[in-house]
């Protein structure tokens, strides 16, 4: 922006050509939407509680996940939620958004495994060392993930908060909890005074 009173058109054009190579690509997931639930049993380990667990294309919204917990039968929950609800689920949590709760971890903590499409369009099934999946079962369920199933904290975590920057986050395995209530309590006060009530004298 800073250019723009000192280059011309031309001369802008001409300039940006040279990171022509540098850019990546945005790509709309939004469409990415879709509940996977009912593949659920079908690629847990057999020790492993499906009602623990959501099953969902990682574009769509905070706001229509929590509608479909909603409508489970016993009714789940996120353990936690940002301070909206408008952004994709991958979004929210791979920019670690967190909201105003003091006493529990962010939302990023909720996601069990990662379905991530990688450079070259490689299909990639990431999770910690301590994995909810049977990879035989994985196999059945999605083909294209042969060899590509990765059971690594390294991994995971390095996949988890990156901002985009490891592929397109399609599909996650998030850990639910049974619904709750929220309620908010509010009081007025001064600087002073809260400064007072919490200090350790």
């Amino acid at each position: 922006l800073a250019l723009t009173g000192i280059l011309s058109e031309a001369q802008l054009h001409d300039f940006a050509r040279n990171f022509s190579s540098n850019f990546g690509h945005a790509i709309d997931t939004t469409t990415l939407d879709r509940s996977l639930q009912p593949l659920l049993p079908d690629v847990l380990a057999d020790d492993r509680d499906a009602s623990h667990f959501f099953f969902v294309e990682a574009g769509m919204t905070i706001n229509f996940l929590n509608t479909l917990l909603d409508e489970q039968n016993p009714r789940r929950a996120l353990p936690t939620m940002g301070g909206a609800s408008g952004q994709t689920i991958a979004g929210a949590f791979s920019t670690g958004t967190h909201g105003g709760d003091f006493d529990r971890p962010p939302l990023a903590d909720a996601v069990r495994a990662i379905y991530l499409v990688g450079a070259g369009g490689v299909h990639h099934w990431i999770e910690p060392a301590a994995h909810i999946t049977d990879p035989a079962r994985l196999r059945r369920v999605f083909p294209c993930l042969a060899d590509t199933i990765h059971y690594d904290d390294d991994m995971f975590r390095a996949t988890l908060v990156s901002i985009g920057a490891m592929g397109v986050i399609y599909a996650v395995i998030l850990r639910v909890v049974p619904q709750y209530s929220l309620l908010q309590w509010n009081r007025w006060s001064t600087w002073e005074t809260f400064k007072a009530e919490a200090s350790p004298n």
